[in-house]
């Protein structure tokens, strides 16, 4: 549910300038957790991306 109504928010002022869309969640008053994993976690920031996550999904056989 959060997703969704996240999705209908306009970004803000901070997420505008600094380009993280986690501000858009701050500004609005929600807390984020960020973990630190072991793990190397690729980024998604392009649709170019997606293709390479999806191959690494695949690879280590999760269904999308």
């Amino acid at each position: 549910s959060f997703l969704l109504e996240y999705i209908r928010w306009q970004p803000g002022v901070l997420e505008q300038q600094e380009k993280l869309e986690q501000l858009r969640i701050m500004e609005r008053g929600w807390r984020i957790r960020v973990i630190e994993t072991p793990e190397c976690s690729p980024g998604v920031d392009v649709p170019e991306d997606v293709p390479v996550i999806e191959k690494l999904l695949k690879q280590r056989s999760v269904s999308l």
